[in-house]
């Protein structure tokens, strides 16, 4: 009788394990699933790739070549800017220099218009200037800098147009197989509100040239532009040369060195 009594607890704790094991299997098992599913997308699934803006990437991301050098625009290389304070007259001044650079080989640039645009912080436009060099010889930098009376200014956006493009072949080749280069550029102040730059303007070309501008760009200690001022060359003489000197009064403050840029007034030669 007493076997008969143990028979349906022992089947009943058999059952009870049995029941406790598989639960245990199924929770180790879902466990298990679940880290591989966690795994797996980590390791499986790599970041989607960021969309990023350059000049080499087209529209849809896609690699592009760049433009062919004879296909390349005038280039701002360098521009800089100085806020000066009122003078004694109540006047403030902002002094500006632009560098440009023509990166075609076998094209002049013509009519080249510089746009100057001068804001406050907030974005609001206080004066607009249109510069201009009259050309750029193929791999030439040329420069505009001035001043303006203006007050309040915190940012200058610089805008490149070109009239035309001359390609320097055949005639143009002889009239534009030249160079202007200055040297012996020294800055002194003349007068306790005033400098004055000083060079000599050398000229390989095989003709007169009238009217160049020569325009001389201040930087300070980092290096940064911060100003300039422009004057004309009446004459240089063929393969001959000529002083420059160019003053202003709206200085800059840091001023270290300068810069000389000349321009043509046109293709020696042209008519």
């Amino acid at each position: 009788m007493s076997q008969r009594r143990q028979g349906p607890v022992r089947t009943r704790f058999g059952l009870l394990i049995g029941i406790t094991v598989a639960m245990v299997l199924a929770l180790v098992a879902a466990a298990v699933a679940l880290g591989f599913v966690v795994h797996t997308s980590v390791k499986s699934s790599p970041p989607a790739p960021i969309a990023t803006a350059s000049a080499s990437s087209g529209p849809s991301g896609v690699s592009t070549q760049p433009p062919p050098a004879s296909a390349l625009p005038v280039q701002v290389t360098k521009q800089g800017f100085s806020q000066l304070p009122a003078d004694a007259e109540g006047d403030a001044h902002v002094t500006y220099g632009v560098l440009l650079r023509n990166p075609r080989a076998g094209q002049a640039a013509m009519d080249v218009r510089v746009l100057l645009t001068f804001t406050t912080r907030a974005g609001t436009v206080l004066d607009t200037k249109d510069d201009q060099l009259d050309v750029l010889l193929p791999g030439q930098t040329g420069a505009v800098g001035d001043d303006t009376k203006l007050s309040g200014v915190a940012t200058m956006r610089v805008t490149v147009q070109v009239g035309s493009w001359v390609g320097s072949q055949g005639q143009n080749q002889g009239q534009a197989g030249g160079q202007l280069q200055a040297s012996g550029v020294r800055t002194v102040r003349t007068k306790a509100d005033e400098v004055t730059t000083f060079a000599t303007v050398r000229s390989t070309f095989t003709l007169p040239l009238n009217d160049v501008e020569a325009v001389a760009v201040y930087y300070n200690a980092a290096g940064r532009v911060i100003g300039g001022a422009s004057d004309k060359l009446a004459t240089v003489a063929p393969n001959g040369q000529a002083p420059v000197s160019v003053n202003t009064s709206s200085v800059p403050p840091g001023l270290v060195r300068t810069e000389l840029y000349t321009v043509l007034s046109g293709l020696p030669g042209s008519p």
